[in-house]
């Protein structure tokens, strides 16, 4: 949620520096959810019983885990053109991706 969060102000951002700031915090947040979907991985090696099938477990964490690669991305192929030169339907889609975030989320709950 916070990487849709992240793109989504990103999107907006014309400054240079802010724009280096917030992928800088988009990184950060693709690593912590690699982290994450490790540990979830490690867990399934080490439980005997889980609350539904491994592969529904893993294919989940592992979907999850490509959506903020992919919120990676954007910025930094953006960058190879300078912040700023988003357009306004690139900066409402950064607005979708995160209601779509959103909704993701309420369903994984």
């Amino acid at each position: 949620m916070r990487g849709a969060k992240l793109l989504a102000k990103l999107s907006l951002e014309q400054d240079p520096v802010a724009f280096d700031l917030l992928f800088a915090d988009i990184q950060k947040a693709e690593g912590e959810a690699d982290n994450v979907t490790r540990n979830i991985f490690m867990s399934l090696h080490k439980s005997f019983i889980t609350p539904f099938d491994r592969w529904e477990i893993k294919d989940l964490a592992k979907a999850l885990d490509d959506m903020i690669d992919c919120m990676e991305d954007i910025p930094q192929r953006a960058k190879l053109y300078g912040p700023g030169s988003f357009t306004p339907e690139m900066a409402a889609l950064g607005q979708i991706t995160l209601r779509a975030t959103e909704k993701v989320q309420e369903a994984v709950a």
